[in-house]
Formats: C-alpha cells, structure tokens, sequence
C-alpha cells in the first residue's frame, strides 16, 4: 500500500485542528472565566471605594454638623 503525501499532510493537518480545536475550547473557557474573575474583582474594589467614600461622608456630615 502505497501513501501520497498528501495523505500525510491532511492526516498531520487534521491532528493538529484536532489538537486546536481541543485548545481552543479550554482557552474559551479560561478567557471567559478571567474576564469573569476581573468584573469580579472589579467591582469590588468599586463597592469598597463606594463603601469607603460613603463612610467618608457621613464622617464629614457628623464633624461639619452645627452643634
């Protein structure tokens, strides 16, 4: 039996789509999951500073207020 080089070639080319699609999918998932993990962490360094400027205000209005 005699194999063209061609075969060869599809046959290599096709491992390796394999192999890239296979990569493909984790690397989808792992890239949706860090942008997940950012807006997380994200936002909660946001609601600290909210948090931490809301405390900040309510300081100054009880300093500032008339006694």
């Amino acid at each position: 039996m005699k194999v063209n080089e061609c075969d060869l070639l599809n046959v290599q080319s096709y491992k390796t789509h394999e192999i890239f699609r296979l990569k493909g999918k984790t690397y989808k998932i792992v890239t949706i999951f860090g942008v997940f993990l950012i807006c997380r962490l994200m936002q909660g360094d946001m609601t600290a500073e909210k948090k931490k400027k809301n405390v900040c205000l309510k300081a100054a209005n009880i300093s500032f207020k008339p006694r």
